[in-house]
């Protein structure tokens, strides 16, 4: 199953904090952004290769706005990944930073746009429960938990944990087309109630 498959994504990423001194509080969860900018391109003048990507991109957070400015740089190099998702085009998953357990993370598309190099921020639907109890859509660009993409299918999976014992959260898959993700599945375990199923077994709320 999915959950299962990610547990050596999970000692990898304790391995990690534990290394780096602990964790960092509250950044763990899930955030949901305003997206009016999210189809803003980012032109990157010097024209930077794909294998070099990653590299310009930490560098240059703060300049780019990638993970606004705050990418812990040895998390974001040891787990931040590229795929390609067509001639000259590449999907760039970054690594924002790490929380207690899971990540944060933002994906952008990388192309070439006549002479120039972009990255095309990349926004995700995603459902949430709100204090009153009800679920409501919204869009994120950056999103917190543990991912899976796999490129012969071009899908990807994200386990969204609400609480580190993992008996509630959200299970999405989403579908790569068209130079964006469009949403294939929504699951919600909304109860913290101490009893662990299977994230394929949460409610679907989508489609």
């Amino acid at each position: 199953m999915y959950y299962r498959l990610q547990i050596n994504k999970i000692l990898a990423i304790f391995l990690l904090l534990l290394i780096n001194g602990g964790c960092s509080s509250g950044k763990g969860e899930p955030s949901s952004n305003d997206l009016n900018n999210v189809n803003q391109i980012i032109a990157i003048k010097d024209g930077v290769a794909p294998e070099k990507i990653l590299k310009y991109i930490y560098k240059n957070a703060n300049t780019l706005g990638v993970c606004e400015g705050e990418i812990d740089t040895n998390a974001a190099q040891e787990f931040s990944k590229i795929y390609s998702v067509g001639q000259g085009r590449y999907l760039v998953e970054v690594l924002c930073f790490l929380g207690a357990y899971q990540g944060n993370y933002e994906y952008f598309l990388y192309k070439r746009k006549g002479s120039e190099v972009v990255l095309k921020p990349l926004g995700f639907d995603i459902f949430e429960v709100d204090d009153a109890g009800k679920i409501k859509k919204e869009q994120s660009h950056s999103i917190g938990g543990l991912t899976e993409f796999i490129p012969e299918k071009q899908e990807l999976t994200i386990l969204i944990k609400y609480r580190g014992l993992g008996d509630c959260g959200a299970l999405a898959k989403y579908q790569w087309q068209q130079e964006e993700f469009k949403l294939l599945e929504y699951r919600i375990k909304e109860k913290c109630d101490g009893i662990y199923l299977e994230p394929e077994q949460y409610s679907r709320i989508y489609p």
